[in-house]
């Protein structure tokens, strides 16, 4: 989340110094859009290994 934030404000200051604007709601939008992909690829990894037994899935063979 704190790397969504980074380039949204990173497109921010560019857009100022570049004298180009942006609409507030497009820039925030593509940060929100960020976070949620990532959390929703993050889903199916966790409750997969939320249900494995911990000790099979550290012992070696």
């Amino acid at each position: 989340m704190l790397r969504a934030l980074d380039v949204c404000l990173g497109a921010g200051v560019a857009d100022h110094l570049t004298g180009f604007t942006t609409p507030v709601d497009f820039t925030a939008g593509v940060g929100i859009l960020a976070v949620l992909a990532a959390a929703l690829a993050a889903m199916p990894p966790a409750t997969y290994a939320a249900r494995l037994d911990l000790v099979a899935a550290m012992r070696t063979p």
